[in-house]
């Protein structure tokens, strides 16, 4: 029984761990954001020797406190590259470094032939270039948004809702420019309240080591591309219309010099507590808010199908338990019509009941070699005439134990009465003498 309860209870932890794996399968299977590569070139032994080099000195640099680094490989030669990386400012430099890490190896799978690379995810961002960085340069496939349903913002609350994530980012951006906080970061986290009970939560970052006023006019540039989700900004461009029509609960965008973002829950944490990539919330478009509805759902759904299946288990040993200890009472007291529903016991053959009631206490005692085989409890059903063992106690037959073998003190005699000692103390005893 207990056998059957452990299998049972496997079976249904692998199915809880299976459907889990699959929902945040679905969520995380991506990695990364956005990965652009540009520029091929013909491919030397020098320049990728160049590139797995500036990727290596990436990563070994990737705790540093501020979650910035730069650096220069090949300076003053013909396969010269150089190579950054910015972590978000409120991840712990154990987390930059997964992430670093992780874009590195996407680097060479991704853009194995390439003199321009980036890789854009919600933790960090890695690239290099064969030529300068320009800070107001656009990083491609960067420009998202999830357009809102009626149910989120409604057409009353449009104006408002653009009013406010327009000043957030204005907020955001002036604060992330001119920010000197802790590392050097240039980075700015803001919340405002959208309704009584909503709040829109915003992000804007700048490469630490650019000046107030490059980190100003990297942010103009994101500006630039966001205005089409306004309408009643100017020039709106037709790629970003839709954004604006229906309004945006989560928009983000990417310049090679600073990033920004806004989303409709808290997707950042200011407090640097410990952030694994995995636990991260990413809403990159409406394939990822589904799987976290997938994950809300199935998680207490599997939960409780398990605790369900553990509670009827239980019950069924519970009973089956009080089944033997009833049938084994009746079979000792030779009343094993009892054991039968009162409606069956006048129809029934008295033999018959006995003789299985019989072959069933067999297959139940506490002893698994005293229990009979299939082919012999077989041959019992198909002989009429067959002289059955005596069955002993089933399992989980609890009650006092006697040992018949005790003697009586006074009498002489055994005492079936007298408790079986449970162990014997064969500890030699020493003598101990006075000096």
């Amino acid at each position: 029984m207990m056998g059957s309860i452990k299998h049972s209870i496997t079976l249904v932890s692998l199915l809880l761990l299976g459907i889990l794996s699959f929902a945040i399968g679905t969520r995380s299977s991506d990695g990364f954001f956005s990965f652009s590569c540009a520029s091929r070139y013909n491919a030397t032994s020098i320049y990728k020797a160049n590139v797995k080099a500036l990727l290596s000195y990436l990563i070994s640099n990737a705790t540093v406190e501020n979650g910035f680094y730069s650096t220069i490989v090949g300076w003053g030669t013909a396969y010269s590259i150089s190579g950054r990386f910015l972590c978000r400012g409120d991840v712990t430099p154990s987390t930059c470094q997964h992430c670093v890490t992780f874009a590195a190896n996407q680097t060479l799978e991704h853009c194995p032939e390439g003199t321009e690379f980036t890789a854009y995810n919600d933790l960090c961002t890695l690239s290099y270039t064969n030529q300068s960085f320009k800070p107001d340069s656009l990083v491609p496939n960067t420009v998202s948004w999830k357009t809102a349903n009626k149910t989120e913002i409604s057409d009353s609350q449009l104006d408002h809702f653009n009013n406010i994530t327009l000043g957030l980012f204005r907020d955001l951006a002036k604060q992330a420019a001119n920010s000197s906080g802790s590392g050097g970061k240039k980075f700015a986290t803001e919340e405002v309240n959208f309704t009584s009970t909503r709040k829109v939560y915003g992000l804007a970052q700048c490469m630490p080591d650019l000046e107030a006023w490059d980190c100003t006019r990297c942010f103009e540039k994101a500006f630039e591309e966001l205005r089409g989700c306004c309408e009643y900004w100017r020039e709106v461009p037709d790629i970003v219309r839709t954004c604006c029509d229906k309004g945006s609960t989560s928009i983000r965008i990417v310049v090679s010099g600073c990033n920004m973002r806004y989303e409709m829950y808290p997707f950042y944490n200011v407090t640097k507590a410990s952030l694994a990539i995995a636990n991260t919330p990413h809403l990159r478009n409406k394939k990822d808010s589904g799987a976290r509805t997938v994950i809300m759902i199935v998680v207490p759904t599997v939960v409780s199908v398990m605790l369900f299946c553990l509670g009827c288990l239980l019950l069924m040993r519970r009973q089956t338990r009080k089944t033997y200890k009833a049938a084994w009472k009746e079979w000792k007291h030779e009343t094993a019509l009892q054991v039968l529903d009162p409606c069956l016991i006048e129809s029934c053959c008295e033999t018959e009941v006995t003789k299985c009631l019989q072959i069933g206490l067999l297959c139940v005692q506490e002893n698994p070699d005293d229990r009979p085989t299939i082919a012999k409890v077989v041959s019992y059903l198909d002989n009429v005439w067959v002289e059955l063992p005596v069955p002993t106690e089933p399992a989980f037959f609890m009650h006092a134990r006697h040992n018949p073998n005790i003697i009586n003190p006074g009498s002489g005699q055994p005492n079936s009465q007298s408790p079986r000692p449970s162990s014997l103390n064969e500890i030699s005893k020493s003598e101990l003498w006075p000096r």
